[in-house]
């Protein structure tokens, strides 16, 4: 059936109403059904000047409300939801007038939006004001802010005053610390201590802390230049808050400054990525506290794209015997090698030299070999290594050796 059929049938059906105005409001409630709003709205408009029930006038100017909201026609919807807005009756969305009439004041007068929102502290409600041009200015903080239950509205109030350092103040001064999740808590932690709030920093982080604001803390000390500060708090929250990052790196800076052993895992914490360079600094720290058990199952773990952050200190690591292993033919590829190998020898390491060049098809490579396999008593090995040689210097001075 057409619209106008529709229609037609509407006013042929209700021609003779049993009560006056009745044909406008039943022509409204059918045509609004149907979308047809340029009919619809004039019908309920009709309805409203005679008919006098007063649930039908209720609900014709909640059809009409929603018409003109519809419609972008604001001014309109506003007169009939104002009307309205505390009515009860099954058939209103609660929800979507409450959000509604938010959006409508606040479009126009903020100060009418926050007596609103105060009479009105639903989540929906709140969130429609927040999500305005409206500021959260004194007026909301006093009125608004304490009948709010949701953490996730408190807290979008606080995001909105990012901008505004006092607002934020104000806000978590009226908020109980104790109802907040760790997220907020850490959140105004992070935002004080960057505003250099440090009252307010203390007051979270005496309730909450975590890794991130111990890290903070510890700036303090780092700013103040305060570095036996620094190193007594490290070693006193590293354990709890598992620090990392920079944090842990300025600890290992000031420990090797000041000439204090340290753990060398907090290398690990240091840096996130490994490298060559991560090899350098915690083999460093094996090195220099001697612990020959803790280097060798570092190099051991290593692989060869960043084992050369040890080759610097080869040389320091078979001199004191630091590396326990049996994976010396990792030093193999170091630049340094024979002078490691020197060392080996010196030490009468035979062992170690066999290790680190058996396989291996260079002479000098096997000059070392044949030297270590002689020095294991292991005569053909030797042998068979030296006859492999092709320099004739290096044979002659092995021939000395292999006797």
């Amino acid at each position: 059936m057409s619209e106008i059929r529709k229609i037609l049938a509407f006013l042929l059906l209700f021609a003779v109403p049993a009560f006056a105005g009745d044909d406008d409001y039943i022509l409204g409630l059918n045509t609004f059904a149907d979308g047809i709003y340029s009919i619809s709205a004039p019908a309920l408009e009709a309805y409203l000047k005679d008919g006098q029930d007063t649930q039908k006038r209720n609900y014709a100017k909640y059809l009409l409300y929603k018409t003109y909201m519809k419609q972008g026609k604001t001014a309109e919807a506003q007169k009939y939801l104002r009307d309205i807005v505390d009515v009860e009756d099954g058939r209103f969305d609660r929800n979507q007038m409450a959000a509604d009439n938010m959006a409508l004041l606040t479009s126009g007068d903020c100060a009418k939006a926050v007596e609103f929102a105060s009479g009105k502290p639903e989540d929906a409600v709140i969130d429609g004001y927040l999500n305005s041009k409206c500021p959260v200015d004194d007026a909301f903080i006093k009125t608004v802010l304490p009948k709010v239950k949701s953490e996730n509205i408190r807290m979008k109030a606080v995001t909105k005053s990012a901008d505004k350092p006092e607002t934020v103040a104000k806000i978590f001064d009226a908020t109980p610390l104790a109802s907040l999740s760790p997220a907020s808590k850490k959140y105004f932690g992070i935002y004080f201590y960057k505003q250099k709030d440090n009252a307010r920093f203390d007051r979270v982080k005496t309730d909450y802390m975590d890794g991130d604001l111990a890290a903070l803390e510890l700036d303090r000390f780092w700013v103040k230049g305060d570095k036996a500060g620094y190193l007594d708090r490290f070693a006193a929250i590293n354990a709890k808050y598992e620090l990392s990052g920079a944090a842990v790196c300025r600890a290992i800076d000031l420990y090797n400054e000041t000439g204090k052993q340290f753990d060398c895992n907090l290398v690990n914490k240091c840096m996130s990525d490994y490298s060559v360079d991560f090899v350098k600094i915690k083999g460093a720290c094996f090195a220099e506290k001697k612990d020959a058990k803790g280097l060798t199952a570092f190099a051991d773990s290593l692989g060869a794209k960043i084992f050369p952050g040890l080759c610097g200190y080869g040389e320091y690591i078979f001199a004191n015997s630091l590396y326990t292993g049996e994976k010396e033919s990792k030093f193999s590829d170091c630049e340094n090698k024979f002078h490691i190998a020197d060392i080996m020898l010196q030490k009468k390491s035979y062992k170690s030299l066999v290790n680190m060049f058996r396989g291996e098809t260079d002479d000098m490579d096997r000059y070392y070999a044949a030297i270590g396999y002689a020095g294991l008593g292991k005569k053909k090995e030797a042998a068979d290594t030296a006859a492999k040689i092709k320099d004739s210097y290096l044979k002659a001075k092995l021939a000395g050796v292999l006797k």
